[in-house]
């Protein structure tokens, strides 16, 4: 639970930091997926997953609101923005099982007494 809402709340932060990276453009989405299949590495199978999903929904929402400044409400928005991020929840998701494969894989086994 509690990796869980510090995924949120990284993901978050990372929007906001947006504004000191936004020369990257494109490429911005690289360590956005660094930081998911970093999750993945730590923790169960099922904190990875949980904080990867956790942590895509939050990313995807939080730039979402962030960047919006349409004629429209926000609060209008708001459920087409959920529906769009529940996509960065299912990257996020992919990502983090990436990265609890990849701790599977190459994590040695310990040797038998």
């Amino acid at each position: 639970m509690f990796r869980s809402i510090v995924a949120f709340i990284v993901g978050v932060a990372i929007v906001a930091a947006g504004p000191q990276y936004v020369f990257l453009g494109a490429y911005s989405l690289i360590p956005w997926g660094l930081v998911a299949v970093a999750l993945g590495l730590s923790g169960t199978k099922r904190e990875a997953l949980k904080s990867g999903t956790g942590y895509g929904f939050s990313l995807s929402f939080a730039f979402l609101v962030a960047d919006y400044n349409g004629a429209p409400s926000l609060v209008s928005r708001f459920p087409f923005f959920v529906i769009l991020s529940l996509f960065g929840a299912a990257c996020g998701l992919a990502l983090s099982a990436l990265g609890y494969y990849l701790k599977l894989r190459f994590t040695p086994r310990p040797k038998p007494i």
